[in-house]
């Protein structure tokens, strides 16, 4: 997604200058193709699919934590945090010379813990990426480093008050301890490198290294002693261990400093800033692959055929053209004629029934019409006033371009919670702002699609429709979107026979009733069809330019052409029959 919205369509206008609903914004399709795998200890197939599997806390995984850690390398400290549930991270040493502290400025590192992640049990890990998004960082490139950590911790939740201004509970991470009061650092600051000392924080070597210039938004970290780490500890079933780092010299140097977005940044639908890890792998076991091409219009839904469940587990892979989008994958899982409910898919994963079924979604983060959009966000890092008093509002934009505006509620423990009924399909944007320090703070914008899988629910929106297009004062053409897109979404949902059968006229019948509310007169069922005359009004409108029918039909031998040697139009030869009609009269 990106982070800089299109303005399609936000200079249309009607002819008299006043605004016209804009249209919708020409999102790409998902084309590509889908990839699935079946494996089976002790099978193998000839060829192995390469399959990517992407974590990055979010509705699909919440395995990832990182906490900064803060002091100086003597195990002196003026706070030492552990910075859980913050919008960002800290790197390098501030320059902060106007007030240091006994002659120190301090230094922070970061800690990454990538835990639940679970692969076939003979998987081979080809590569693995992991990147981190900055948020700001001075004028002036810097080198960062990984190593692995050998010890593990528990990232805690910012202390006695939860607040990472209180001192950590027990068991807690920060600057001197990989555990509070349980077990320190080999060095403050997991800083004991060593591949001989057993009480080392980390090995000798970086498993590897990036360099940030500025400008750029984006860091990657990606070797093969990188992978080789990350495949050893998932195939142990243990969670991946990081320090990341500036290097020896930049960390001596006071401005060699900057924020890294955390990963618990932004709220629970919006993973677009965390730090994201990306694994390419296969496995020998593959017994069973499957493709399918894809290519399928923004905003449409599509079921692929049931698949034998077999035995083992199966993974899926979408590897989507350039400038396309990848969809959205639910699955179902049943056993002869009984079928289980829809869920977001997450893989590799193991059937419980005799087959499932794949549903491909293109669109973002899709949400049924009639369903509630959820999300929460967290955030202690607050300086204008109590948290309780602090308002985090939310702006939604519709895909005719309403917006609306809903505060969220505070729930306490410094967590907000927002709920938003949307109600028109397509894809919405949404975004919000705080606050909680004087330099006010806007999200990054996000994205969700809402599709139409009840007709009733369809019906209920159309009543609502017709409900807000007999309010006072409201120009009609500001609903004709939502009008369309329902009338879409209803369609989508009839079969043949359903459309002239008794949900079709349901259908029908309430759209009829919203078009007579945005039109202000009864609509004729059917629209009559006027032959051999101009069109000069319609239901009491005069038209500005006569329209022909298109019902008036050319005479046999009537091939004359028009003054440049084409054939004339149907407007000119409308306009001669009337002329001849006159003259015979």
């Amino acid at each position: 997604m990106n982070e800089t919205e299109p303005g399609f369509g936000r200079d249309f206008k009607r002819s008299d200058g006043s605004e016209a609903p804009r249209p919708r914004a020409p999102w790409p399709p998902c084309e590509g193709r889908l990839r699935l795998s079946r494996f089976e200890a002790g099978g193998g197939a000839s060829g192995r699919t390469v399959h990517r599997s992407t974590y990055v806390n979010g509705p699909d995984y919440c395995g990832m934590t990182d906490n900064d850690i803060r002091g100086f390398l003597d195990g002196g400290f003026i706070w030492g945090w552990n910075q859980a549930s913050q919008i960002h991270v800290r790197l390098g040493r501030t320059d902060e010379f106007y007030n240091p502290r006994y002659g120190e400025v301090e230094l922070f590192r970061v800690l990454h813990r990538w835990d639940g992640i679970t692969l076939p049990v003979d998987f081979e890990l080809h590569s693995c990426r992991m990147t981190v998004r900055v948020e700001e960082g001075p004028e002036r490139p810097l080198r960062l480093l990984i190593y692995p950590v050998r010890r593990d911790w528990n990232p805690g939740r910012g202390g006695e008050h939860e607040n990472n201004v209180s001192v950590p509970k027990p068991g807690e991470v920060w600057w001197r301890e990989a555990s509070h009061g349980q077990e320190a650092w080999g060095l403050p600051g997991a800083g004991c490198a060593s591949d001989a000392d057993p009480a080392a924080d980390t090995g000798a070597h970086a498993l590897a290294a990036a360099v940030w210039r500025p400008g750029q938004s984006d860091i990657v970290f990606e070797s093969p002693s990188l992978a080789r780490y990350a495949a050893e500890r998932i195939q142990e079933g243990k969670p991946i261990l990081l320090l990341v780092k500036l290097t020896d010299a930049q960390e001596d140097t006071p401005g060699c400093f900057f924020n890294l977005y955390s990963g618990e940044h932004g709220d629970s639908r919006n993973v677009a800033r965390r730090p994201s890890l990306a694994l390419e792998w296969s496995s020998p076991s593959e017994v069973e692959s499957v493709t399918h091409q894809v290519l399928l219009e923004h905003g449409r839904v599509c079921e692929l055929p049931r698949q034998p469940a077999g035995g083992g587990s199966w993974a899926a892979t979408f590897e989507a053209e350039a400038g396309a989008d990848a969809p959205a994958i639910q699955v179902c899982e049943g056993t002869g004629n009984d079928a289980g409910s829809w869920r977001r898919a997450t893989f590799p994963f193991e059937p419980s029934g005799e087959w499932f079924q794949l549903r491909l979604l293109a669109m973002p983060d899709p949400l049924e019409l009639g369903d509630v959009f959820e999300a929460e966000l967290a955030d202690t890092w607050i300086l204008t006033g109590p948290a309780e008093r602090q308002t985090v509002p939310w702006q939604f934009e519709s895909p005719s371009g309403a917006v609306h505006r809903v505060e969220a509620e505070y729930l306490g423990r410094y967590r907000w919670r927002v709920r938003f009924a949307p109600d028109e399909p397509g894809t919405w944007r949404f975004h919000w702002t705080q606050s909680f320090l004087p330099e006010p703070y806007r999200s990054a914008p996000g994205e969700f699609g809402v599709w139409a899988s009840s007709l009733d629910a369809v019906l209920r929106h159309l009543t609502g429709l017709e409900e807000a297009a007999a309010a006072e004062g409201l120009d009609p053409s500001a609903l004709y979107l939502r009008l369309y897109a329902l009338e879409r979404a209803g369609m989508r949902l009839l079969s043949p026979a359903e459309f002239r059968g008794e949900p079709g006229e349901k259908l029908r019948a309430a759209i009829r009733s919203v078009r007579e509310r945005l039109w202000g007169k009864q609509m004729p069922d059917p629209i009559p069809m006027h032959s051999h005359r101009l069109t000069t009004e319609i239901d009491g409108v005069r038209l500005r330019d006569p329209v022909p029918d298109g019902s008036g039909y050319e005479r046999a031998g009537d091939g004359r052409r028009d003054g440049r040697g084409g054939r004339p139009t149907l407007l000119q030869r409308l306009r001669r029959r009337l002329s001849r009609r006159t003259s015979d009269e």
